[in-house]
Parts: C-alpha cells; sequence; structure tokens
C-alpha cells in the first residue's frame, strides 16, 4: 500500500487507528523514504495500538519515560488537590 493511499500527511485519518493500520501506514512511509531497514524500533507514549503497530512490524517496544513521568506527576496533583479540598 503506497504512502498516498494509506495516509497522507496533509489530511486526517477518517478510519480506526487501529495497530494495524497505523502500522502499515509507518511502514508505507518508512518505504517511501527508504529507511524501512534502518527503523529497529517504536517509541511512544503506550498506547496499545502503538505498541501493535510496533510489533506487527518486527520494530522494538520502547514506551517514552516523559510520558509516564507525566502520567504519574499529573495523577499526583489530582489526588493531592482531592485531598486538600474540603
Amino acid at each position: 500500500m503506497a504512502a498516498a493511499q494509506c495516509c497522507p500527511c496533509h489530511s486526517t485519518i477518517e478510519v480506526r487507528h487501529t495497530g494495524e493500520y497505523i502500522g502499515q501506514c509507518l511502514k508505507a512511509t518508512c518505504d517511501e523514504y527508504g529507511i524501512t531497514a534502518s527503523v529497529t524500533a517504536v517509541v511512544h507514549n503506550g498506547a496499545a495500538n502503538v505498541k501493535e503497530m510496533g510489533n506487527a512490524n518486527g520494530w522494538q517496544d520502547i514506551a517514552c519515560a516523559a510520558h509516564k513521568l507525566h502520567f504519574v506527576v499529573s495523577l499526583g496533583w489530582v489526588l493531592t488537590k482531592c485531598q486538600t479540598q474540603p
């Protein structure tokens, strides 16, 4: 599937954001730029569909530490706010 047919960068994706679909689009884009053989890993926010996308393409799965830290800090602020308000 060519990148232009899959998900042109100038338009929005109007199908479900499944790991399979995202994987096809990213693989097509890598093919278009001739870098597919150089891609070995995918760094992401921990979303299940992105994990699936990486696995489908045989790429190493790397969760972004900054996203996880942001989640923990945000949750801490919410809990602190809930505990300090009457």
